[in-house]
């Protein structure tokens, strides 16, 4: 835009902050059904260098991808990333528990 408006800046702002309040807590919820208790430590770890790369490379990566093309080749790499994102949670969404897999595979319960 030639002249942004600020208040549309701070709406998107507030929306981004609002999603991100809703998709923190169930990604936290969700780990310790994923994986057995004892490797718990390690996959809360993975997950926080996971969100720490993230946030430090991503906006480097952006800017080099913008500096070195364009602005518009920036926002086609990152709804390329998103599409790739959803394959992956899509791929995830179907798997059973890990309480339930141990089941399965030792017939009894936990």
């Amino acid at each position: 835009m030639p002249h942004p408006s600020l208040a549309v800046i701070y709406v998107v702002i507030a929306l981004f902050a609002a999603v991100d309040g809703l998709q923190r807590p169930s990604m936290d919820a969700i780990l310790p059904r994923l994986v057995a208790h004892d490797e718990l430590p390690g996959a809360s770890a993975l997950m926080s260098l996971r969100s720490q790369a993230a946030v430090i490379a991503g906006p480097s990566i952006g800017g080099i991808i913008i500096a070195s093309s364009s602005v518009g080749v920036g926002y086609g790499v990152d709804v390329f990333t998103y599409i790739v994102s959803l394959a992956f949670l899509n791929a995830s969404a179907f798997r059973r528990p890990f309480r339930q897999v141990r089941k399965a595979i030792s017939g009894s319960t936990l």
